[in-house]
């Protein structure tokens, strides 16, 4: 049986969260004025804002349609109910003017996918290697990655999502977790096998994840031979 992953990175160097870039979207809640992604996406699908994203999906929406505007060159994503308009996850009635332009409506199932796609790639790779062979390490974690049934992989939608209190603070050092709340990220560290680097084509990333969920709140490439 393969080597467990959790042996292998304690001959890296040691990481922090301070080696990742962690925008203040994840460690502050969009407020009622925030109608659109925090990091200027104005595609929604390119957008790491997940808690903007999360928002969206915690409702349990009678629509299964985010209508898209344009507002002074930006966008703006609102919710549509009886044909008024609200914040998309506040329920603030929104008044669009004569320099709002609609754009597009996007389906809900698009939204969900883009998110389980950005928020879960970490989960989803240990759920492929446990499949493989690997065991089932960070055993410490609140919800071990399963084979089959995973909550957050197989069910992701049948959890909730964490309440949107903006009265809440987040610690220096921690991130807002969608389903987790507040949390202190750590770091884990993959590398390609040996015989990559022996070919030159080895690869080392480093990821920065929910300790509970196994979210990633960030990733990036650290050394490459």
């Amino acid at each position: 049986m393969a080597e467990p992953i959790a042996t292998k990175i304690k001959q890296f160097g040691v990481y922090t969260t301070k080696d990742f870039f962690m925008g203040d979207y994840l460690t502050k809640l969009p407020t009622v004025e925030t109608l659109a992604p925090r990091d200027d996406c104005c595609n929604i699908f390119d957008s790491k804002d997940l808690l903007f994203l999360a928002g969206i999906l915690s409702n349990k929406l009678e629509s299964l349609w985010i209508y898209k505007f344009e507002k002074n060159n930006r966008s703006i994503f609102l919710l549509e109910k009886d044909g008024l308009f609200f914040h998309p996850f506040y329920h603030t009635p929104i008044i669009p003017d004569e320099n709002t332009k609609f754009i597009r409506k996007i389906h809900l199932r698009l939204i969900r996918s883009h998110f389980s796609n950005k928020f879960y790639p970490y989960r989803r790779l240990i759920h492929k290697n446990v499949a493989s062979g690997y065991k089932n390490y960070h055993e410490d974690i609140l919800e071990p990655v399963k084979l089959v049934d995973d909550k957050f992989i197989h069910h992701l939608f049948d959890q909730k999502f964490l309440d949107f209190d903006l009265s809440v603070v987040v610690p220096p050092g921690y991130a807002i977790c969608p389903y987790c709340s507040i949390v202190k990220p750590f770091v884990q560290i993959n590398s390609s096998a040996d015989i990559t680097w022996k070919l030159l084509v080895g690869r080392k990333y480093g990821y920065v994840l929910c300790p509970h969920c196994l979210g990633e709140f960030a990733s990036r490439l650290l050394s490459m031979s």
